[in-house]
């Protein structure tokens, strides 16, 4: 078993070094310029240079009006790798577009649940086509779980499975400026509540199921 893990980690550091090869320059230069590449390589932790790196996603995001531009393997760790880089503006940016392509323009258009496409419908109404054209899918609806476990940030702690002891980070934003979240998880209903109320207070409820027990991060206050 051993020798099988060690042989594991010998490989996959060689598919690392293979990567970073094809697609890095020698002075830590992400060759592959497009908003999945970079999510996936910060995601993933492959880099030479990752400050090079997130200044060049930051460049991208900026580029490209804050329009999101990813498809099934990068929109699921978009608004989860802005956060992991303490970029959390630019997250809710992304999440608050309102045009085509975004989220919003899905909910403006009357959607209640996430559509395969960005353009499932069309600003008249109209279906933009019948193939691969499901109004409630899993990709782009995966932002659903980055609402419930990073905006409201409701967490599960591995020491507790099920549940029964839970980690809560919410990440508040003006952008958004309060979030009500009911989660009933397997030991009962966590109920959340964050509210940013002026240039200096911020409200937040937690309530725990009986029986649970909950570590809770202050928003900006993390000590």
């Amino acid at each position: 078993t051993d020798t099988f893990v060690l042989d594991f980690v010998n490989k996959a550091e060689d598919i690392r070094e293979a990567i970073l090869a094809e697609y890095f320059a020698p002075n830590g230069r992400f060759c592959l310029d497009t908003q999945t590449a970079y999510v996936l390589a910060l995601h993933y932790g492959i880099w030479r240079d990752r400050q090079r790196v997130m200044d060049a996603f930051r460049t991208r995001l900026e580029r490209d009006f804050f329009k999101i531009k990813t498809g099934f393997a990068g929109t699921p760790l978009m608004l989860p790798t802005l956060f992991e880089c303490g970029l959390d503006d630019y997250a809710y940016r992304l999440l608050m577009n309102e045009e085509l392509p975004g989220w919003l323009y899905a909910v403006n258009m009357g959607a209640t649940t996430i559509w395969e496409r960005w353009n499932s419908v069309l600003p008249d109404g109209t279906i933009s086509g019948t193939g691969m054209n499901s109004l409630n899918h899993y990709a782009y609806g995966s932002i659903v779980e980055w609402l419930w476990g990073s905006v409201a940030g409701i967490q599960p702690c591995e020491e507790a499975p099920g549940f029964r002891k839970a980690q809560i980070v919410p990440h508040v934003n003006w952008k958004l400026r309060s979030v009500v979240a009911h989660f009933p998880s397997p030991a009962g209903v966590y109920r959340i509540f964050w509210e940013i109320r002026d240039l200096s207070h911020i409200c937040l409820h937690v309530e725990v199921p009986k029986g649970c027990e909950a570590e809770v991060v202050l928003p900006l206050h993390p000590e």
